[in-house]
């Protein structure tokens, strides 16, 4: 979970009303006095408690902001992998409303798949005609996603797996620090920008710039970047650290300051 200061900011003027049902209990009594420590009791969350929650959290442009006014409204309540997808699947109905409905698409997934107590999830979004953004940010699950996705796809993934079933847009993995990134499809630009650990497989094709400035950001990891198909220009552009292999053709390879691109199995650069 993502803890921040939270300041929550609606378009509406209604508050946010979340009923719970009540729990039943049976007529038991303790066997002997004794101190117990109570344990937490979480209410449950519904399809229309995930749609007034997007109705509710204005997104001002700030990423971290957004994320943490979300997280405010879904805490003391728990829902399972099974809501994230009806949600995912629901969206097409109102994906319209609101100002940038795209990015708050994709925050709003990421933020129900984080703070969710399972680890595996799918997501639709093969029927939707506006493509989530920012889709899987900070991830630390396995998620598998159905359909194409828009820009910035995994930024900033901590660890965990995205699967992604469809196509990416640009700096998909944008500053990614672990896990795994497998595109069935192609993806845009400037894949892995700034990326500085974990690994991304695409088995389509890649855009210009894939794996520029790439950098090592601890001692332990090694980014990399495996483009089963082609890549654009400007391959590894100012990279300092990690490795990219390409297995198609490329347009050009980039000012490389440091680490190691491959074409195919030939060492083509090596600093």
């Amino acid at each position: 979970m993502i803890l921040m200061h939270c300041a929550v900011r609606s378009g509406r003027n209604d508050a946010l009303s979340i009923v719970a049902a009540s729990g039943r209990f049976g007529n038991f009594k303790p066997e002997s006095e004794r101190n117990v420590t109570a344990p937490e009791i979480k209410q449950g969350m519904t399809l229309e408690n995930f749609i007034r929650i997007w109705r509710k959290v204005v997104y001002d442009g700030r990423i971290a902001q957004y994320t943490s006014d979300v997280e405010s409204l879904l805490a003391g309540f728990e829902w399972t992998a099974k809501d994230v997808t009806a949600f995912s699947i629901a969206l097409a109905q109102f994906q319209n409303e609101g100002d940038s409905p795209n990015v708050r698409a994709g925050l709003l997934l990421s933020a129900l798949i984080g703070n969710c107590p399972e680890g595996e999830h799918e997501v639709f979004t093969g029927h939707l005609t506006i493509l989530p953004q920012y889709l899987g940010y900070a991830n630390k699950k396995i998620i598998d996603i159905y359909g194409d996705a828009g820009h910035y796809l995994g930024i900033c993934s901590r660890g965990g797996r995205i699967t992604l079933h469809g196509d990416a847009g640009p700096e998909t993995a944008t500053a990614m620090t672990g896990g795994i990134l497998i595109i069935r499809g192609n993806c845009g630009s400037f894949l892995g920008i700034n990326m500085i650990g974990g690994r991304i497989v695409v088995e389509g094709n890649a855009g210009n710039a894939a794996g520029a400035y790439m950098k090592k950001g601890y001692a332990d990891t090694s980014p990399s970047i495996h483009v089963k198909g082609n890549a654009g220009e400007a391959v590894g552009h100012l990279m300092t650290a990690g490795e990219i292999r390409i297995e198609g053709g490329y347009g050009s390879i980039g000012d490389v300051i440091a680490g190691r691109i491959y074409y195919g199995d030939e060492l083509i650069a090596d600093k």
